[in-house]
């Protein structure tokens, strides 16, 4: 296989991974769960954390971040998600939109594994961008 071959078949990968133009909800590297995906969408980075709501368990969860971005504005990428996780917790501010699904526990009930989206309002370049998170419990990534 030639190189160019090469480069033109990862650059079909990526574009399949990340949705293309497709209207089916694309996958992201390393989810464990099935998030939903905005399409169009393009993706920039992936990033990790170990994070935790108790002190004595400070690798509790293990949270992946999807960095993506689209030319849809800010409106579109909200009403998927709300239609996607009608019983989410939704919070809106001035420069943006954020869903957390299930929504936060009440009082201090402890925190369980979930799915959340920050959308920004602000377009840059021209692309909306948006990012999706996975919190799950710790050993299931390891």
């Amino acid at each position: 296989m030639t190189p160019a071959r090469i480069g033109l078949t990862a650059l079909v990968a990526f574009v399949i991974a990340c949705g293309g133009d497709s209207k089916t909800p694309a996958t992201l590297d390393g989810a464990i769960g099935k998030l939903p995906v905005f399409v169009p969408s393009a993706l920039g980075e992936r990033s990790m954390a170990l994070t935790s709501d108790d002190i004595s368990n400070v690798g509790k969860f293990s949270t992946y971040t999807w960095h993506l971005s689209t030319a849809q504005p800010w409106t579109a990428i909200d009403a998927f998600y709300r239609a996607q996780w009608p019983g989410a917790g939704r919070e809106e501010t001035e420069d943006g939109v954020s869903y957390r699904n299930p929504p936060l526990p009440e009082g201090d009930d402890p925190l369980g594994e979930s799915q959340s989206v920050s959308i920004h309002k602000a377009p840059k370049d021209g692309r909306t961008s948006f990012e999706v998170s996975e919190d799950v419990f710790g050993e299931k990534r390891r």
